[in-house]
């Protein structure tokens, strides 16, 4: 019953908030969430006030907020009122990658960009990114940013922003621009 339960409350916040008005539904539920963020999860997590995130910051898909530490569950036969409980922050102008975990304690500063499937435990820096299990600063946001001004596509201006283009029109684009994949070779 529980399983049916929380699958319907995901379906309801899925249909009731967009990436950008859930910020409203987590603060309904104690978190600290700037301006312009946009957020693409619809859970923060058991205790969703301890998370703080700020102004024009996103989130990406499938981004996980462990506030505490479950692993004490191992402890509480000897110790029943052990606990761990520790404050996730995020600071502005960030981008939190697909799939990365954020463990208690993680705080991440200004404009710093978190890599997909990354795992953060501690601090990372502002103005950096950061990618792997466990995370580690690879490089300066002014490293990474002439790297994507590098390999960027000359795609014409009127396909951006490109998650509200046609994407038919993309996909002709991208072909002309990226070879095609051949199979046979590694």
């Amino acid at each position: 019953m529980a399983s049916v339960r929380s699958s319907l409350k995901r379906l309801w916040l899925k249909w009731r908030y967009t990436d950008y008005t859930i910020a409203e539904y987590f603060r309904s539920q104690g978190a600290s969430i700037g301006n312009g963020t946009r957020i693409l999860v619809r859970d923060l997590g058991s205790e969703p006030y301890l998370v703080t995130i700020g102004d024009d910051t996103l989130i990406s898909s499938d981004v996980a907020f462990f506030t505490h530490d479950g692993a004490v569950w191992v402890l509480r036969a000897e110790e029943p009122t052990l606990n761990r409980f520790k404050r996730i922050t995020v600071g502005r102008s960030c981008f939190i990658g697909a799939r990365a975990l954020l463990l208690p304690g993680a705080s991440i500063g200004d404009g710093a960009v978190i890599g997909a499937g990354s795992v953060v435990s501690g601090e990372i820096g502002a103005g950096t990114v950061a990618a792997g299990v466990p995370a580690k600063v690879i490089c300066s946001v002014e490293e990474w940013a002439q790297r994507v001004r590098d390999e960027s596509l000359p795609l014409p201006a009127d396909l951006f922003p490109l998650d509200s283009c046609d994407r038919e029109r993309l996909r002709r684009e991208l072909e002309r621009f990226l070879p095609p994949r051949d199979l046979g070779q590694r």
